[in-house]
């Protein structure tokens, strides 16, 4: 198994279970094992963070499986929409989420914009 990397910008993307959600996953994992891998990109723990937590405390085993992402902004915005279809989110939640996609899908434009210019540059450059 490969070595599991923590960042924190990752684990703190999106807020955490309650009190009443962590008892209630602990007793399903005991009960019933991790059934859903962890997802790794780069080694980097991307979703499964509290699954992750509880089975290393209590010494159950997991499995991971890998995601091919470009960069840590596409990785941010799985982040954020994978957790949309896995919680059970309020509307207000749910608006929350879609707030904190901006500043990477800015980012993400930002980069394009500037690929292209280089490539519009190199393509000026060979007439």
């Amino acid at each position: 198994m490969p070595e599991i990397i923590i960042d924190k910008e990752f684990k703190n993307l999106l807020p955490g279970l309650t009190p009443e959600e962590l008892t209630g996953l602990e007793a399903k994992i005991r009960r019933d094992g991790c059934l859903d891998p962890l997802v790794l990109w780069k080694n980097n723990l991307i979703d499964g963070h509290h699954r992750y937590d509880i089975c290393t405390r209590l010494g159950i085993t997991f499995k991971t499986t890998g995601i091919n992402l470009a960069d840590r902004n596409e990785v941010c915005l799985w982040i954020l929409d994978h957790a949309k279809n896995r919680r059970n989110l309020t509307a207000f939640s749910l608006v929350e989420i879609e707030l904190k996609k901006k500043p990477f899908i800015a980012a993400t434009a930002k980069e394009k914009q500037e690929r292209e210019a280089d490539r519009m540059e190199r393509l000026g450059m060979e007439d």
